[in-house]
């Protein structure tokens, strides 16, 4: 129903219905007519019958077909009685089949009506075909002219935003790049840094070991020198204690008579 909708607001028309002229029998000729006042009226579910009647009396009937085609445009889908596909899909069918008749008006409005239904689904490529054979049939089809123009403006329109999305894509993949390739050299600074630091900790410790190192051998030079020199202190009251006692000893015996 929306589908239908847009083709009546978006286009400002409604598929018209071909006259029963070439209807071959009465019969045919009354169900097309019966059709085509239920069509106006706005039955299209019932419309759509009696087309599909005047087909089971002339299957080859061109006009029957057209004016089916244009019912089951606006027909809602809850009243199409073929589950599993939408009315839509039925007429698109019978319009590209109708390409094929001899029947020049017919094949004029068949691709208008393709055109109005491509235009609408925003296949504005298709459209463009479409009207532009339109032309070709009838140079003097106002509609189909300016719906041509409409239709190519969507498409610049469309080709635009393309672009835009492209390019956006692209900026955003470039930008993921530069990022990935950012912070990867940040990862590497990082590591870098990390390795000069731990190098300098490294240095830091063997140079206070070796500081350490040398501290102890001082100290232990110190040591020995204290122990020397304590040793020679030691060694020279140790000499002058001996010296001491020889002159206390001559001293005592000047003054003890040897015997007679």
């Amino acid at each position: 129903m929306i589908r239908i909708i847009l083709i009546l607001l978006l286009l400002g028309l409604s598929p018209r219905v071909v006259s029963n002229d070439y209807a071959t029998t009465k019969k045919e000729r009354n169900l097309i007519s019966k059709g085509n006042e239920q069509y106006i009226n706005g039955n299209y579910k019932e419309a759509v019958n009696s087309y599909r009647n005047a087909l089971a009396v002339n299957p080859l009937s061109q006009v029957a077909e057209f004016n089916l085609s244009s019912a089951l445009i606006n027909l809602p889908e809850k009243d199409y009685d073929k589950k599993g596909t939408k009315p839509i899909n039925e007429a698109v069918s019978i319009l590209k089949q109708l390409l094929g008749s001899n029947n020049k008006n017919i094949v004029m409005k068949a691709l208008y009506n393709l055109g109005n239904i491509s235009y609408n689904d925003k296949d504005y490529a298709s459209s463009i075909d479409y009207y532009k054979k339109v032309l070709r049939l009838d140079p003097n089809n106002d509609k189909a002219r300016k719906y041509l123009r409409m239709a190519q403006l969507k498409q610049e329109q469309s080709n635009k935003n393309k672009d835009k999305q492209q390019n956006k894509e692209e900026n955003k993949e470039e930008n993921k790049e530069q990022n990935e390739t950012k912070n990867k050299s940040q990862q590497q600074e990082q590591n870098n840094s990390n390795q000069s630091q731990n190098n300098q900790t490294q240095s830091r410790d063997s140079i206070k070991a070796e500081q350490e190192n040398i501290n102890d051998v001082n100290a232990e030079r110190i040591l020995k020198s204290i122990e020397n020199k304590e040793q020679e202190t030691l060694m020279r009251i140790h000499q002058r204690n001996k010296k001491t006692q020889r002159t206390d000893k001559n001293a005592y015996s000047r003054y003890i008579e040897k015997p007679w």
